[in-house]
């Protein structure tokens, strides 16, 4: 019962931990009974897995977000695009897109170098 007091941060310091092994925690000036203590933590539980796992998620998403950047990245047409002027893309576009497969080919990279560049502005983190 101390680690989960510990892992809900509900109790820190050592004086609060020896209080409720002598069953002496407070609420308004009233002592709490072992079992009401017991209840705090046991509810607060639910709330605090909850917590742990939307941090694991959000964790786990900046993680993805930084592997498929760091793949786009590593894309030459994009390297070219990033470092080329509006004219140079539009001259380029032009002498290299004859056909649909070379257009749907140019069409996902820009997608994806702009699905990584929209996620990184506006993630919530």
């Amino acid at each position: 019962m101390i680690d989960e007091l510990r892992a809900c941060r509900h109790f820190y310091t050592g004086d609060e931990v020896r209080r409720y092994r002598d069953g002496r925690i407070t609420r308004n000036g009233t002592d709490l009974s072992r079992a009401e203590i017991d209840a705090a933590v046991t509810n607060f539980q639910p709330v605090y897995d909850a917590w742990v796992a939307a941090r694991a998620a959000a964790e786990a998403a900046k993680v993805q977000r930084e592997t498929d950047a760091a793949a786009i990245k590593q894309d030459n047409a994009v390297k070219q695009l990033i470092n080329a002027s509006p004219d140079q893309i539009e001259t380029w576009i032009t002498n290299n897109v004859t056909n649909l497969a070379e257009a749907k080919a140019v069409l996902i990279r820009l997608t994806k170098a702009l699905s990584a560049v929209a996620r990184e502005a506006f993630v919530d983190d």
